[in-house]
């Protein structure tokens, strides 16, 4: 980057640094204290204005344009966390307009609006994952591919479990699952957790081999 590009860039940096609503973006976001424990499952590439500034004294960045896009995906991060409507979204959206304005003014990018990479798939699984883990706290460990198992699950042994008459929500009426159910999809849930017991349709397959095998081994000996 030139060494004019690079000044402007940090002149714009320094100002959004001292903007009061960017105090959540300054540092990353601290997952780990804050019990977010989906935030890396939906949050694949996590930036920060620290880590930008970083970058960008270490000289990391080619050209402003990929400055700009290290900024704009802290607004996008935000965006594709947080429920639209809620005060960080907005404050996100906000900021992401401001800086685009701010970089075209100074002919630093063409200011172009950034692109979320959220989808309502994604949406509905950070959904999914919060709705159930009061119930089902392992619920944040396990694949999308298991998660939609134990929403078949539901609709399936318990569909006035979930209620869908909002099209945008989707909501859990714990009371409704029966004890059985609970029991199997907590277990299911447990058995699907990196590092736990094996699948149960591993555990199954396993036992109807190995019943087999005894099958087959008994009628030699008889033979």
């Amino acid at each position: 980057m030139e060494v004019e590009q690079k000044k402007l860039c940090a002149e714009v940096l320094d100002e959004f640094f001292k903007m009061e609503t960017s105090e959540p973006f300054r540092e990353r976001v601290n997952w780990e204290e804050w019990g977010l424990y989906d935030y890396l499952q939906v949050v694949k590439t996590p930036m920060d204005m620290g880590t930008v500034r970083i970058k960008l004294n270490k000289d990391e960045y080619k050209k402003s344009e990929d400055f700009a896009k290290d900024m704009r995906l802290i607004w996008d991060n935000c965006k594709l966390y947080n429920q639209d409507g809620s005060d960080l979204w907005a404050v996100a959206h906000d900021l992401n307009k401001l800086f685009d304005e701010r970089m075209k003014e100074l002919k630093l990018d063409d200011g172009s609006t950034s692109k979320a990479t959220s989808s309502s798939y994604v949406y509905a699984l950070v959904l999914f994952h919060r709705l159930f883990s009061f119930p089902f706290p392992d619920i944040y460990k396990i694949s999308s591919k298991d998660l939609g198992i134990v929403v078949e699950m539901l609709e399936e042994r318990c569909p006035k479990a979930l209620d869908k008459s909002n099209a945008d929500e989707l909501e859990l009426n714990i009371d409704m699952i029966d004890a059985k159910t609970f029991k199997e999809v907590d277990a299911f849930i447990k058995d699907c957790v990196p590092g736990g017991a094996l699948p149960r349709t591993l555990k199954k397959g396993k036992r109807k081999k190995d019943k087999d095998g005894d099958k087959s081994s008994a009628k030699r000996q008889k033979e």
